[in-house]
């Protein structure tokens, strides 16, 4: 069953599959512009102490109001160590895009394939950096079950699916720092396939998984409105469709195969209004790790 995820595109993922280094990437996205820092004031025109505004310079933009000790990292900077993975044959540029006007942007890559259970998951890691003051570089694993497009983004005990990358000065710094994201993405990755076959050992009826979607979604019938208990009934009914797709079979009955349906039916979410930003908004829910997704599994888990 193929399926085209929904936000590829939608809000200006550019391909950078034929890039060879950051600075062709970052080009080709249009995300090589830099961020200055300019003092801001008051009404009356005195000068706020102790901030600055973060300017995109192209545009003029204010992408954030930060403190003045603020270090901004512009992209190239952020993503410099990234040039030094191995690009031959191990990892490759695929796409990259802006949130927010480019308070925040990011890169996707990807590494060689893994099989896990049987099914081909595409070793996917993305790179953001931000210039609101949100958070500094950080790296997110993002693999993706490819016989149906899902996002499997499990956090785990005993491996980082997220973590903050250094920014670094000197090629030996950087070729470290590249060492480092190779191992913690190979730990992640080893670490969800000891997952996913203990998953595969707790068995669940369909009763048992509507019974986790009623305590997360919990329904009262007498002050709820209409409209609130049609979408739980919906979202239950969309669940199980998903639950009961041909590439689910072979995992009906236990809670890696209902962890599938639920990725399947959260990555592929159609909006309820779709407003201009619901796709970039979408996607960065599902990079850094969508609560209901994480709500589901906790509660397998239990």
């Amino acid at each position: 069953m193929e399926r085209t995820l929904p936000y590829v595109n939608a809000f200006g993922t550019v391909d950078i599959s034929s890039s060879t280094n950051v600075g062709e990437a970052l080009a080709m996205a249009g995300v090589d512009w830099e961020v200055v820092s300019n003092k801001i004031f008051d009404e009356s025109g005195n000068e706020i102490p102790g901030y600055r505004a973060n300017i995109r310079q192209d545009t003029g933009d204010t992408l954030g109001i930060v403190s003045d000790r603020y270090q901004i990292v512009q992209n190239y900077e952020a993503f410099d160590f990234v040039n030094e993975l191995p690009l031959e044959g191990d990892f490759k540029f695929e796409s990259a895009g802006i949130f927010r006007g480019g308070k925040s942007m990011w890169i996707m890559g990807s590494l060689p394939e893994v099989n896990i259970l049987g099914d081909d998951i595409s070793n996917n890691v993305v790179f953001v950096n931000s210039h609101d003051g949100s958070s500094g570089v950080k790296v997110m694993m993002t693999p993706i079950r490819l016989i149906c497009s899902n996002m499997i983004n499990l956090a785990t005990k005993e491996a980082d699916r997220i973590w903050a990358a250094k920014h670094t000065s000197g090629i030996s710094h950087k070729i470290d720092e590249a060492r480092y994201t190779l191992s913690l993405a190979d730990k992640y990755m080893e670490k969800l396939e000891e997952e996913a076959n203990r998953f595969t050992e707790i068995k669940l009826a369909d009763s048992e998984i509507e019974a986790i979607i009623d305590k997360m979604f919990p329904v009262n019938y007498d002050v709820d409105s209409s409209r609130k208990i049609n979408n739980i009934i919906a979202f239950k009914n969309n669940f199980f469709a998903c639950y009961n797709e041909e590439d689910i079979k072979k995992f009906k009955g236990n809670a890696w195969g209902a962890i599938n349906a639920m990725a399947d039916l959260i990555d592929h979410k159609l909006p309820g209004r779709n407003t201009s930003d619901y796709y970039a908004n979408h996607w960065s829910k599902l990079i850094n790790g969508h609560e209901t997704l994480d709500r589901f599994v906790k509660e397998i888990r239990g």
